[in-house]
């Protein structure tokens, strides 16, 4: 009989998580709607007065008043669920997991986790069956081992897979105090970081969704190889085969976040833009200092000679 463990335990956490995001970006931007107003007034006044005394191009003005009509629709309830919350916290993850498992396949990640999970009980349940009485203990030991170790793999595997989940939720309801900012272009790399951070977690979630149909693929071949052939021996063999392909998967699943990072860090800017002005300016206060550091002690030199 199928279980739903890891789904029943995902829908536990994400309820929580969606529920918690729903609030607080609901209480931010109401919060924030004085704030936005103030922020747009100011921004379309000062691009107004430079675009009529010529230094802003009227094609500069246009792009700036259409960025800024997107930034007011996106911090709007309506847009903001459509737009922002509801395809990174939903949309994609389940168009990614179908995508990868195919139609007749699991129709979100924790199923997938379960799939395999049952998979691997039902080798386990055959196992036992044939290892009865006093003299299979240590097969019936063995296979213990082994299915508990399968288990582990799979736990650290959904445990990443739900951290991505919680992390997707946090910048979600960061956005709100983040999206404004992308109107003047000083911060507007602050904004774009945090699309460049949304965009990592759904390359490690996509990541996830291709290992995990790949473990699922090899299992079953593996459980295929092993129907009608051999006795008890090779039935543990097969399982323990299975361990060896999920412990490889375990390995990949760590590298998943770091390769996920410098794939979607292609979306970050540099910070450099944000710094190169301060440094311009501080070089030239630290030269102008050096030369006057130079007359004063040239002034200190001839008043101890008595040079006028």
């Amino acid at each position: 009989m199928a279980t739903a463990v890891f789904q029943s335990l995902a829908d536990n956490w994400d309820q929580a998580i969606a529920n918690g995001v729903s609030q607080t970006v609901s209480l931010a931007l109401q919060a924030n709607a004085t704030q936005l107003t103030t922020m747009l007034t100011i921004f379309v006044i000062f691009l107004g007065v430079l675009t009529a005394f010529g230094r802003v191009t009227w094609t500069a003005f246009i792009f700036a008043m259409s960025r800024a009509s997107m930034v007011s629709l996106l911090l709007t309830a309506a847009y903001f669920n459509q737009f922002i919350q509801d395809p990174a916290m939903n949309t994609i993850p389940r168009w990614i997991a179908q995508s990868v498992a195919g139609a007749g396949g699991p129709k979100a990640g924790p199923q997938q986790f379960d799939q395999l999970r049952d998979q691997v009980i039902a080798r386990q349940a055959t196992i036992l069956q044939q290892s009865t009485g006093l003299t299979m203990i240590a097969e019936r030991f063995e296979t213990a081992i082994i299915v508990w170790l399968i288990e582990a793999e799979l736990a650290l595997s959904f445990i990443l897979w739900e951290f991505s989940r919680g992390m997707m939720g946090l910048l979600v309801a960061t956005a709100p105090f983040i999206i404004g900012l992308f109107l003047f272009e000083t911060t507007r790399s602050i904004a774009t970081n945090l699309g460049g951070a949304a965009m990592t977690l759904l390359v490690m979630q996509l990541m996830l969704s291709i290992l995990l149909q790949l473990e699922i693929d090899a299992d079953s071949t593996f459980m295929q190889t092993a129907l009608g052939e051999g006795g008890v021996d090779v039935q543990i063999d097969n399982l323990a085969s299975i361990f060896v392909f999920f412990l490889f998967g375990v390995v990949m699943t760590i590298l998943i976040p770091t390769t996920a990072a410098q794939i979607g860090s292609g979306m970050i800017p540099s910070a450099a833009p944000l710094s190169s002005a301060p440094m311009r300016g501080a070089a030239a206060a630290g030269r102008e200092a050096a030369r006057g550091g130079v007359a004063v002690a040239r002034g200190a030199t001839r008043l101890v000679r008595g040079e006028r």
